[in-house]
C-alpha cells in the first residue's frame, strides 16, 4: 500500500486532487524519490541533498521534480515494484483454505494494484 502511495504523490493533480510532491517538500525519502536521487549526477545529487536535507524545496521545485520523476518513469518502477510484491502476497494466499477471510484479503491486494487516488 505504502509504495502506491508514494508513487501516488507524483501523479497529476487533476488525478488525485491533492498537489503533487508532498513527500518531496515533506522531507520523506520515498522509493520514486530516491529513484530520482539516484539518476542525478554527483553535482546535482549534492544540491538535491542539501535542499532535501534543509526542506529548501518549494512547491514550483517539487513541481518540477514530479515532472522528472513522471518522464524518468521512476513512480511507474515503484508501482512495478509494489505489484511485485502483492503479487507475492496474492500467491501466499493460495496456500489458505477459501473463505470470507482469504476472499477478503485478495480483495485488499486488488484495491491496492488498482489504486489510482
Amino acid at each position: 500500500f505504502q509504495m502506491v502511495d508514494d508513487a501516488l504523490d507524483f501523479a497529476p493533480e487533476s488525478l488525485t486532487g491533492t498537489p503533487s510532491g508532498g513527500d518531496l517538500r515533506d522531507g520523506n525519502l520515498t522509493p520514486p524519490i530516491r529513484l530520482y536521487r539516484n539518476s542525478l549526477s554527483p553535482e546535482a545529487r549534492q544540491l538535491f541533498d542539501k535542499a532535501f536535507t534543509d526542506g529548501l524545496f518549494s512547491a514550483e521545485d517539487a513541481k518540477r521534480i514530479g515532472e522528472e520523476i513522471r518522464l524518468q518513469g521512476f513512480d511507474a518502477q515503484t508501482r512495478s515494484e509494489a505489484g511485485n510484491c502483492l503479487n507475492k502476497a496474492a500467491q501466499a494466499l493460495d496456500t489458505f483454505p477459501d473463505g470470507s477471510e482469504k476472499a477478503l484479503l485478495l480483495n485488499m491486494i486488488s484495491y491496492v494494484q488498482q489504486r489510482e487516488k
